[in-house]
């Protein structure tokens, strides 16, 4: 009777230990505030003694990407981070003071070591073992194998490529870095169909769905068609140069070419003589353009207008750039320049990135069906 009662006290206090270890760890990870922590301890740098180190974590949020920075220095070969992430994992870059090359990981939540191996750098520091890094180090082969290729026309990323990244995804949908890769591929409009990506999505595991990555690729999803031709123009709301709102409404009735852009976009201002060009030549039928500038700053924004003779727009501004603007979400916008041609009843007729047209040296053929 002794004896048993001894045992039973024994399981109790090795399941009491058990449950302490568990919570403490899962209070390192996940503070109060529901952010995820991480550690990273790096070692064997002797070779870098004394110079700064400098940690890029990019997350995917809800309200689109978001880039924190951490500065350290190397001391003693060694150095440290911690921070703090809204998802559970996110994309990272390590640079080094004087090193052209970088090392790019997954951070996961928790503790994370890296250790220097002169050997394999830049590809590794130091081959790190968890389920998204794997996931990570997979596709980044693939990548590799595709660029290494003797034969020119696959040196580039193609479909095929993005379709193996897709297979990848959807046998791995409890591995966070999955979600991260689908919100990539969800800006591959034309690479990417939209059925795809719904496909992929919906096996996602509902935690990974949970996460700040997850809400924004349901977001994107819901999201995705929103401009392609045929659509209703979104709704919107920007601010014009006398600090008045104009708003879709203000577009009704007109036939309307709508460019977004940003000031410190090249292509965007090497397209403006054509946005002329076109508007001069469709004058007759009172084709009209809107110009979206997506900035953040107000300034640029108003010296791009002058520099380069935009009165004849009608010129508005965004107060952030694409990664940040939820005008920019609602237009499903990967990349800028992006141009559409929206008829009388506010139809999008044409759409530049989907039509692989990014000089719009096409966009005269859908013009002409839309006036003709």
């Amino acid at each position: 009777m002794q004896h048993k009662l001894k045992c039973q006290l024994n399981r109790f206090f090795r399941c009491i230990r058990f449950a302490t270890t568990f919570l403490l760890i899962f209070f390192t990870i996940i503070d109060s505030s529901g952010q995820y922590m991480f550690n990273i301890d790096a070692s064997g740098f002797q070779t870098y003694e004394g110079r700064h180190v400098t940690l890029l974590v990019r997350e995917v949020l809800l309200d689109g990407y978001h880039l924190d920075t951490l500065i350290g220095k190397v001391a003693k070969g060694a150095f440290h981070f911690n921070g703090e992430m809204k998802n559970p994992a996110a994309s990272a870059r390590l640079d080094i003071e004087g090193e052209r090359k970088n090392f790019t990981f997954i951070v996961d939540s928790g503790a994370m070591k890296i250790e220097f191996d002169p050997n394999i750098f830049p590809k590794e520091l130091y081959p790190i073992y968890s389920k998204t890094n794997n996931l990570h180090r997979e596709i980044r082969d693939i990548m590799s194998s595709i660029l290494s290729s003797k034969d020119p026309a696959a040196n580039q990323l193609d479909r095929n490529f993005y379709l193996r990244e897709l297979d990848l995804i959807m046998r791995n949908p409890d591995n966070f870095y999955s979600a991260f890769v689908l919100a990539e591929l969800s800006q591959k409009l034309n690479s990417v169909k939209t059925h795809e990506l719904i496909t992929a999505w919906e096996l996602l595991s509902s935690d990974i769905k949970a996460t700040e990555t997850g809400k924004y690729l349901q977001r994107k999803v819901a999201n995705r068609d929103k401009t392609a031709v045929g659509q209703t123009l979104p709704e919107f709301q920007f601010t014009d140069e006398s600090g008045q709102v104009f708003t879709r409404e203000n577009l009704l009735k007109k036939p309307y070419l709508i460019v977004l852009g940003a000031s410190w976009c090249g292509p965007c201002k090497k397209l403006i003589p054509t946005i002329k060009a076109t508007q001069k030549k469709y004058a007759d039928w009172g084709l009209q353009v809107l110009y979206i500038n997506f900035d953040n700053d107000e300034g640029k924004w108003k010296k791009m207008i002058q520099d380069y003779s935009m009165q004849a727009f009608a010129n508005v501004y965004d107060t952030a750039k694409p990664n940040f603007s939820a005008m920019a979400f609602a237009f499903e916008i990967a990349a800028i320049p992006v141009v559409l041609a929206v008829d009388n009843y506010g139809i999008i007729q044409y759409n530049s990135i989907r039509e692989y047209d990014y000089e719009i040296k096409r966009i005269d053929s859908y013009l002409d069906v839309m006036f003709y």
